[in-house]
């Protein structure tokens, strides 16, 4: 399935991935070995991010990747930044540290997007 796609379960979550979202709703009338109410869970199909990230201008990215759950290093001009969040929701990257916020799409060999202020950027893999 391609990232951002969504994928909605009944009742029994998917064991190994952590669901993106999930609730209890009440039903009309009780149903026999469920009760009253559901519980449904929601899955974002994630983009590809793991590995190492090269931008021109000095930035670079090491993302590590677990279905949606990613960590982010990153440094610029050879520096290390703190990096306090980042978040992958299916195509859509988002990445916050001590000094800057990207927000962009990965695309296969490509993240794309901007720095907070709408400078553009664009990362490559790196071999």
């Amino acid at each position: 399935m391609r990232p951002g796609a969504r994928i909605v379960t009944h009742a029994f979550p998917l064991t190994s991935w952590p669901h993106d979202r999930a609730e209890t709703v009440r039903l009309s009338k009780s149903h026999a070995g469920q009760g009253d109410s559901s519980r449904i869970f929601l899955y974002v199909v994630p983009a590809q991010a793991r590995g190492a990230w090269r931008a021109p201008g000095g930035w670079q990215l090491r993302v590590h990747q677990s279905f949606q759950k990613i960590e982010v290093e990153a440094a610029h001009d050879g520096r290390p930044l703190t990096v306090t969040s980042a978040r992958l929701d299916g195509e859509r990257i988002f990445i916050a540290g001590t000094g800057f916020t990207f927000s962009g799409r990965v695309a296969a060999e490509r993240i794309s997007g901007e720095l907070a202020g709408g400078a553009p950027l664009v990362f490559e893999r790196a071999p």
